[in-house]
């Protein structure tokens, strides 16, 4: 285990690291409350997947404290165990404040934790630990650290958070990047070299949750339903196909089913769709079997599935990957992932392996190419972004305490709206279409909106009065006719409550000018 204590090594920590260079976490607060403010006796768990700042807060909270004589840093790993640990800490009796990075390295990790709080942090240390097996501690925290622990959440980063930590106002850089404190270029939590080059993908997600199944029991193993998965190997596969699986539906026959990734099949649809432009392709190339095994490999995908998964067993990975915060359930059997990062590097490493087929590169000109990858990048951050748009406004403290957040699907597929906006008290609704798009065109992008028997079924639907609308989109903010609101979206996520008064005032001007009163939408 790497040790700091004292004025010297700690120095030395934090000045090997860029963490005093960045800008806190919202969540840092809760972090320096529960130090410096609070005699509280559980231990503080920074709970979130790798790449989302707990190193980084840590070693801020260490320099923030300034108490290099009283603090003690421990970076853990796999050869040691609770015990070596406690060793440590009895070692430095007079170390008021404990922080252990990597804890989930250790195999005990899971089953011999609970001491840290009984022993520990009872009798007044502050304790103060992370790991990147986000899994794991959640099992910890059901088992030896239930009510032990003061949990702070690192994995959601709603884009506000971003452009405020790296400085970028950027929505697309948010889409290729969200989930991570990285723009590509600068690492928020690069508070240790052997990190950087970790790969952030869905097969990330995978290991997390096979890891922390691996290590329960002492190290015996907890799989419950998805054992078989594990004992034929399979187990990353399902994991993976629920993640690559874009109908935002987790149900068992639709995973069952033989393969067919998102990402190539769109591709396969702007050609086939746009036979003026590619009427040169065969969008039959983009399924041959040769490409469809090298992107099964690439996803960490075994194809066909060797076992069929029952009801419970999707619902188990499910939950999971709700404990992992990495997925936002919106019904029954929908659910949408709350990091774009993980949706665009798979796109990233399909269009690689589009790019390098040998019959795509023969059939398609280099033109031809650009234009299909283009379109694809278009239609993949067009999906992520209504994505964003939906989870931020769910995941607003300010937005939650007030509205609901849901959507409306005519179930014969006429018509949607990507969101709708219910204030609970006053039973009024805000209806918003997202569109990547930096051009306004009421026509195509608000015709749901402006579609009266549309705009009745969602009112009859949730018993409401709609108040407002909008299209949220890349380009100025504005007011169109029929009193439709273009938002900015990147001006809108960092402050969407601001926006429902405009939304309802540009409404209600464009119903006074038709001559109409708050009926006019029924």
């Amino acid at each position: 285990m790497k040790v700091a204590i004292g004025q010297q090594s700690l120095g030395e920590l934090i000045a090997a690291s860029p963490a005093k260079e960045y800008r806190r976490r919202y969540c840092y607060s809760d972090l320096a409350n529960y130090l410096l403010q609070t005699k509280d006796p559980r231990v503080c768990t920074l709970y979130g997947l790798r790449r989302t700042g707990k190193t980084t807060l840590m070693l801020q909270a260490i320099e923030d404290i300034h108490d290099y004589d009283h603090t003690l840093f421990i970076r853990a790993d796999r050869k040691s165990e609770i015990h070596d640990l406690e060793k440590l800490m009895d070692q430095y009796p007079d170390a008021k404040y404990v922080f252990v990075d990597e804890i989930t390295e250790m195999d005990d990790f899971q089953d011999m934790s609970g001491t840290l709080a009984d022993w520990y942090a009872a009798r007044g240390r502050r304790i103060v630990l992370t790991g990147t097996d986000s899994l794991g501690i959640h099992f910890s925290l059901s088992s030896e650290l239930f009510d032990r622990s003061y949990i702070i959440h690192t994995t959601y980063i709603p884009f506000c958070e971003y452009s405020e930590l790296l400085g970028i106002h950027d929505i697309d850089t948010y889409l290729r990047y969200g989930g991570t404190l990285t723009d590509g270029k600068v690492m928020y939590n690069k508070g240790f070299a052997d990190t950087l080059d970790y790969e952030y993908t869905n097969s990330a997600i995978a290991d997390n949750i096979q890891h922390s199944l691996e290590h329960c029991n002492g190290g015996d193993g907890e799989f419950g339903p998805l054992l078989r998965f594990y004992a034929t190997g399979t187990l990353k596969t399902f994991i993976n196909k629920v993640v690559e699986n874009d109908t935002k539906n987790f149900i068992a026959r639709s995973l069952n089913r033989k393969f067919k990734s998102a990402t190539l099949g769109a591709v396969k649809t702007i050609v086939g769709h746009q036979k003026e432009e590619f009427d040169f392709a065969d969008p039959s190339l983009l399924t041959n079997p040769d490409l469809v095994k090298n992107v099964c490999e690439v996803l960490s995908i075994q194809d066909p599935v060797l076992q069929q998964a029952s009801e419970e067993e999707v619902r188990v990975v499910r939950d999971y990957l709700v404990k992992l915060d990495v997925l936002l359930p919106i019904g029954e059997h929908e659910a949408i992932f709350s990091q774009p990062g993980i949706r665009y590097s798979q796109m990233e490493k399909i269009l690689d392996e589009v790019k390098n087929d040998p019959m795509i590169r023969d059939r398609y000109t280099d033109v031809a190419q650009k234009k299909v990858w283009k379109r694809l990048q278009e239609n993949v951050l067009g999906k992520l972004m209504e994505n964003v748009v939906f989870i931020d406004l769910a995941k607003n403290p300010d937005i939650a305490k007030q509205y609901k957040v849901t959507n409306y699907r005519q179930p014969e597929g006429k018509y949607e709206f990507d969101i709708v906006l219910i204030d609970k008290k006053e039973r009024l609704a805000y209806l918003m279409e997202v569109k990547h798009s930096k051009e306004c065109v009421s026509e195509s992008q608000a015709k749901h909106l402006l579609n009266p028997d549309a705009c009745q079924k969602v009112e009859e639907k949730f018993g409401v009065r709609i108040a407002g609308k909008a299209v949220v989109y890349r380009g100025v903010s504005a007011t169109v006719s029929d009193g439709i609101s273009y938002l900015n979206v990147e001006n809108f996520l960092c402050n969407p409550k601001s926006y429902l008064p405009v939304m309802r005032d540009a409404y209600q001007e464009a119903m006074n000018e038709h001559g109409r009163n708050d009926e006019w939408s029924r």
